[in-house]
């Protein structure tokens, strides 16, 4: 393994164990200071940002006043759909972003298909 190789691989290993400083409260209750978005480790590093993004607008649909644009919504949901085709890989990173953030992919996105203009969640 040449030093490049080397390089590469723990570049990706920081991304992939990055930590996100939150301070988030739902009904009062203060959740997680911080939580790691779930990521495969033989994702690229273009994988890595795609299926971030896709989380970041969840997020956003839920944190933010205004919440997320359908379509930056949507846009990022077909990128998340190319690096994970599966349907059962899906759910398991939905699964497991739901549980570390207590945000649903599934219920945003199904809102951002029956909805134009912004996607506001509640949680």
């Amino acid at each position: 393994m040449n030093n490049k190789t080397t390089a590469n691989k723990s570049q990706l290993c920081e991304l992939i164990l990055m930590r996100l400083k939150i301070s988030k409260r739902r009904d009062g209750v203060r959740l997680a200071d911080s939580y790691e978005y779930p990521l495969m480790a033989e994702w690229s590093t273009t994988d890595i940002i795609a299926v971030t993004t896709l989380y970041q607008c969840v997020e956003a649909a839920y944190e933010q006043p205004q919440g997320v644009d359908r379509h930056a919504l949507l846009q990022a949901y077909q990128d998340f759909q190319q690096v994970v085709p599966q349907k059962f890989e899906e759910k398991q990173l939905d699964q497991a972003f739901q549980t570390v953030s207590g945000y649903s992919i599934y219920r945003t996105v199904k809102q951002a298909r029956a909805t134009d203009g912004m996607v506001k969640m509640k949680g």
